[in-house]
């Protein structure tokens, strides 16, 4: 009965906000700590890679249970006609936009592989520089595709969750959270990327 309450519970924008930042607060903490994941799956025999891959795999899991959570207790009435019911530019943007966004998810996990998209290089492995799309090797490539992808997929999923009572309830406000998490992570290797080149550089010099 405790555990039904619960689920029924209606979830507000901003907790689901902070639900889905957990993610990006723990790929924050591996990336500024890596030695802390490094000493954790040697602990449990596993590769670094291999054991944020599967904790990648919950966030994930936890994150789309958090939409549904969101939607499901903050639509008064059936979600699925008020989305088809809905305006038909908003659904055709936001399949288009799912469906881009994935696309280039896909090619950034294949370009890199395992170890290049789950921070390899910051646990001291060699990391080729990828140059085969969607990193290059053609025209529509993007600065980090896979968070690029991420925002796309966000973006289509807040246009198709546009109904009128979650726009009350502040599924535009949820989504630009989420959006906003994915530009930190960015920010956050791009700036350590950086650090990293010109401390080498230094280092070279002397």
């Amino acid at each position: 009965m405790a555990l039904e309450s619960v689920i029924m519970e209606t979830l507000s924008w901003q907790e689901g906000a902070a639900l889905l930042a957990l993610c990006h607060v723990y790929y924050a903490i591996v990336w500024f700590i890596p030695g802390l994941w490094c000493a954790i799956s040697r602990a449990v025999g596993q590769d670094p890679c291999l054991t944020m891959f599967v904790v990648a795999i919950f966030f994930k899991a936890q994150q789309f249970g958090t939409i549904a959570w969101f939607a499901t207790s903050n639509q008064t009435t059936n979600l699925l006609p008020d989305i088809l019911s809905g305006d038909v530019l908003y659904l055709i943007a936001g399949l288009l936009l799912v469906v881009v966004g994935q696309v280039f998810n896909y090619g950034a996990v294949k370009a890199l592989g395992r170890d290049g998209i789950y921070y390899g290089f910051r646990y001291g492995k060699t990391i080729p520089w990828c140059t085969s799309w969607p990193y290059g090797g053609g025209r529509l490539t993007l600065p980090h595709p896979q968070y690029a992808g991420a925002i796309m997929s966000i973006a289509g999923m807040g246009l198709l969750l546009a109904t009128p009572t979650l726009l009350r309830a502040g599924v535009a406000y949820l989504a630009l959270s989420w959006i906003a998490c994915y530009v930190a992570n960015g920010v956050m290797e791009e700036f350590v990327h950086q650090l990293d080149w010109a401390t080498q550089r230094s280092i070279k010099k002397r």
